[in-house]
This record gives C-alpha cells, sequence and structure tokens, in this order.
C-alpha cells in the first residue's frame, strides 16, 4: 500500500508541474496523470479488500458487498468509486445528502442496502445494492432510490455519457442499464412485499421509486416510458412531493 501512495504521489508531483506551465498540452498531460493517479488509488482499495478476504474466511462469507467488490473487476469507474464509497475510502456527499435530508423530514435511512439483505435470501442473479432505502411508518412508504452525483462529471460530455445509462434498456449482451437495474430491484421488492414491510417494520406498505440527482436532469422534462412510475427531481422536490400528497 505504501509503495502505492508513494507511485501515487509522484505521479500528482508530475501533474502539478505539467499543469503549472500553463498551456493546453501540458494541462492536458497533467489532467491524465491526476485521472491515473485516481485509478491507482481505487484499484488498491479493491485489491486491499480482495486479499483481506480471501486470507480470512469468516469475513468473506459474511461480507454483504461481494457483488460490488466483483464489478470493480470490470473496466467501468462508477463501480470503483461506488465500491469505495461503501468501503468508507470516497465521502459520498449526495447520497449522505439525501439520506440527511430525509432523515431530517422524518424518514428510517438505510444506504447501499442489497436485496439479498433485506429479503432475507439469495436470488440466482445479482440484483445491485440500493443506494437509499427510506421508509416511514406513519405514512407506510418505502422509497428505494437510486442517487446520482453529476457532480463527478468534467464537462457535458461526461453529463451525457451518464445519463446514457439511465434509459431503461438492456444492450445487445442483455446486460441492463443502471435505471433498468434499479427498476429490477423496485419489482423484486414489490414481488417481495411482505418481506419488505417486515424488514422496514410498515404493514403492507406503498413502495415509491426515485432516481434521485444533484440538480436539475433533462429526464425530468422528457417522457422515458421507462420512468413513468419512478419519481426524478432533487431531495428537496421528492420530500414536498410526499409531503403534498394526499394519502
Amino acid at each position: 500500500m505504501l509503495l502505492c501512495l508513494a507511485s501515487v504521489l509522484e505521479q500528482l508531483d508530475l501533474a502539478l508541474e505539467h499543469v503549472l506551465k500553463c498551456d493546453v498540452h501540458n494541462a492536458r498531460f497533467g489532467l491524465m496523470l491526476t485521472d491515473n493517479a485516481v485509478e491507482l488509488v481505487l484499484h488498491q482499495i479493491t485489491k486491499g479488500k480482495s486479499a483481506d478476504l480471501r486470507m480470512f474466511t469468516n469475513k468473506r462469507e459474511g461480507y454483504p458487498h461481494e457483488s460490488a467488490l466483483i464489478k470493480t473487476l470490470g473496466r467501468e469507474f462508477d463501480a470503483k468509486v461506488k465500491f469505495a464509497r461503501i468501503e468508507g475510502c470516497l465521502d459520498d456527499t449526495h447520497t449522505h445528502a439525501v439520506t440527511q435530508a430525509l432523515e431530517d423530514a422524518g424518514w428510517q435511512v438505510r444506504e447501499e442496502i442489497e436485496p439479498t439483505e433485506i429479503l432475507n435470501q439469495k436470488f440466482p442473479i445479482d440484483y445491485g445494492d440500493i443506494d437509499v432505502l427510506a421508509w416511514n411508518t406513519e405514512r407506510k412508504e418505502i422509497i428505494t432510490a437510486e442517487c446520482k452525483d453529476l457532480s463527478l462529471a468534467r464537462n457535458h460530455t461526461e453529463v451525457a455519457h451518464m445519463l446514457s445509462e439511465f434509459q431503461g434498456k438492456t444492450n445487445k449482451k442483455c446486460e441492463p442499464d443502471k435505471l433498468r437495474r434499479h427498476l429490477d430491484r423496485v419489482q423484486l421488492l414489490t414481488d417481495h412485499v411482505a418481506q419488505l414491510g417486515k424488514f422496514c417494520g410498515v404493514d403492507a406498505p406503498i413502495i415509491r421509486s426515485a432516481l434521485i440527482c444533484s440538480g436539475a436532469v433533462p429526464m425530468q422534462y422528457i417522457k422515458i416510458d421507462a420512468l413513468s412510475d419512478t419519481f426524478v427531481g432533487d431531495v428537496a422536490e421528492l420530500i414536498n412531493m410526499l409531503e403534498g400528497r394526499k394519502v
């Protein structure tokens, strides 16, 4: 780990030298070095956790985020960032802000929780984890929310790419995009509503689907069939909508 950090610090020092030359080409090279340094740190987090679980069988058997760990072995940057947040190595400001706002509004909340823990059973496919699960016993409502922090994007192109993963579709390999995975989780919980209600302590709950973004996104203003039963917006808008609804 120390050798990895030493290499990262060396790359960041070199990146700073190039950025300070104040021309486009050196700045671009500095950005490439910084991106690589971040990738190295995220990879080291995954590598360290994998080694730890291999060494200690009791930890591996009870580890609740195995699916998130497996995803980091691929090329998806978001999966690596998400796992670092799960491990507490990176602060998920947006998700924490959503959690805090819901708690302040009287909801009980769990972050980064997998359906297998909620329903106390395993499934033949990997549903991934729920960013935010919130419930209100008085309202008899449960929210399953996917949180998307657009501040991670460095330009409009990256914002567009991030949002392209939320169309509610599957690719040619039959792999679901992030919205489809979220909707599949919502459907799974709906199919097992009794177990969900028992976990949350809510009898006969109403399940709400939400895509909570950091700021306005085009999906709020265009019609996507997959989002017909899902709230899209920021957490303040969600809370206002819930409090204004007549139940």
